[in-house]
């Protein structure tokens, strides 16, 4: 691989080791600590299969949508639903 490769992998494990870190100690206090010895793992990998498969479905009519929008000629409104889904922000956008 290339520096640029390299650089992109980097740039990929080291947001992930954050996200990681911030979700487990979420998970850790929301579900009483010692997670490596909690019950019903298979259910919850289950859900978090569901779910990864929900967001994925909606995040591409999302990108469609805007696909759709810049087609049509509306860059500002594209940009604002590129900037929504970039944050927490989407019900402002849509409900308007």
């Amino acid at each position: 691989m290339d520096q640029s490769h390299e650089e992109h992998l980097e740039r990929i494990l080291h947001d992930n080791a954050e996200d990681t870190a911030i979700k487990y100690r979420v998970g850790d206090a929301d579900h009483g600590g010692r997670l490596w010895v909690k019950s019903g793992i298979v259910k919850n990998i289950r859900q978090e299969a569901t779910d990864l498969s929900v967001y994925t479905h909606v995040l591409g009519e999302q990108l469609k949508h805007v696909e759709n929008l810049l087609l049509a000629g509306q860059p500002d409104e594209a940009l604002k639903w590129v900037t929504a889904m970039l944050s927490d922000e989407m019900e402002e956008v849509v409900d308007n």
